[in-house]
């Protein structure tokens, strides 16, 4: 490839990653004309052998994809083809897409994702890694079904700093999934979650105080933390909170934020799926 087509294709990444940029950050609003001159743009850094461009277009196309399978198809090949390049980053959307996405658009990609994931712990071992590999072990996407493993492996993460990882304890912890049944160490692990701003935590550490599941029942802590959880980006929090201000059953009567949080988790519900 000559060094002027080099340039355009890297030129062409980065107009499109400052075109996603404005999107995210507000500054505009992703059009069907954005969407598709990103996707062109990605395309050409792609076709011009640009490192990272795969990752980027994949990401773009299943936070563009609005559902749409044939997308989310090319979405997860294109993922799987940058993973299998060496580059880290789409390794771990890649896992990310397969976790998240419909089996029946992932279910022929679990070998190759685990196989990938298998590489980076290897080569570039990292909490999200990690993670995802727990979440394969767990449910048999790749691996054969091993729970304790699994824990094993969420446990490592959890020492490493991941919130998520922490909240995955406390599952398996409060149902014996993969080892033994532990209460005590599964409120530690969900409280632990939540402190460090884990939203799916925060919304059933909320839920425990307010019904008095495993801790004394406190509904000030219990809207405190649905308030911190429905920020952080939990539908149901968000929702909860809203018909919490309804009937006033823990928590002030407000119409006005009965609405607010109505919209917040709808809005919540129908952002795109990032990877």
């Amino acid at each position: 490839m000559s060094e002027t087509a080099l340039e355009h294709a890297h030129t062409a990444r980065a107009r499109a990653r400052a075109l996603m940029a404005e999107a995210d950050g507000g500054t505009t609003t992703a059009a069907d004309e954005t969407v598709g001159e990103i996707t062109t743009l990605l395309r050409e850094a792609l076709d011009g052998g640009v490192s990272g461009a795969g990752g980027d277009l994949g990401r773009h196309l299943v936070r563009t994809a609005d559902g749409d399978p044939a997308v989310l198809r090319e979405a997860l090949d294109v993922l799987a083809v940058a993973a299998a390049s060496g580059d880290h980053a789409a390794t771990l959307s890649y896992a990310r897409a397969v976790h998240l996405l419909p089996s029946d658009l992932t279910s022929e990609h679990y070998v190759r994702a685990a196989s990938q994931l298998n590489v980076l712990l290897r080569t570039a071992p990292g909490v999200e890694a990690m993670v995802y590999t727990g979440y394969m072990l767990a449910s048999g996407h790749g691996y054969a079904k091993n729970p304790g493993r699994a824990r094993a492996m969420m446990q490592a993460a959890a020492d490493a700093g991941s919130a998520e990882a922490l909240f995955e304890l406390y599952v398996y912890e409060a149902t014996g999934f993969g080892g033994s049944h532990d209460d005590e160490a599964a409120t530690t692990h969900l409280h632990q979650a939540a402190k460090l701003g884990y939203a799916r935590a925060m919304a059933n550490l909320a839920g425990a105080y307010a019904t008095g599941n495993g801790m004394t029942r406190d509904e000030a802590k219990a809207l405190t933390w649905y308030l911190r959880a429905a920020d952080a980006g939990s539908v149901r929090a968000a929702s909860t909170l809203a018909n919490m201000y309804a009937t006033g059953q823990g928590a002030p009567l407000s119409d006005d934020k009965s609405a607010r949080y109505a919209r917040r988790a709808h809005e919540l519900a129908h952002l795109p799926l990032n990877v």
